[in-house]
């Protein structure tokens, strides 16, 4: 059986100045489907990009490139990614609804979270 080839991440963070901008689309242009202007359209929006479905090589070999200028960049694989996003999910032990936000109840069973501490911001106002 084929071995599942490793999947790796790269998340460029605190892209501001238009040098950098440039940069970091000289660097992933050939890993990303957007043209020139639609990245630069796209930086308006935001100041962080994800590289997705990368080999090791190609992932390190982005942040090497990316060393020279002031943006943060972080490399994870698949599995680093799933376990995250289950880490942030609140599943109900009773009927397995996943939660979309911490609650004091299951909005579909009704079962009470025995965990679940209450903060009033009420009483700081004393």
């Amino acid at each position: 059986m084929a071995k599942k080839k490793d999947l790796y991440y790269v998340e460029i963070t605190d892209i501001i100045e238009p040098e950098q901008e440039d940069k970091v689309i000289e660097v992933v242009n050939s890993y990303v489907k957007k043209g020139y202007q639609e990245m630069k359209d796209y930086f308006q929006q935001t100041d962080t990009l994800q590289v997705k479905k990368l080999s090791k090589e190609d992932a390190e070999g982005i942040v090497s490139k990316l060393e020279g200028i002031e943006v943060i960049t972080k490399i994870y694989s698949h599995e680093d990614k799933i376990k995250e996003a289950q880490s942030n999910k609140i599943r109900c032990p009773r009927c397995g609804y996943v939660l979309e936000y911490p609650d004091w109840r299951c909005p579909e069973c009704y079962y009470e979270f025995p965990d679940y501490e209450y903060v009033d911001d009420d009483d700081d106002l004393e």
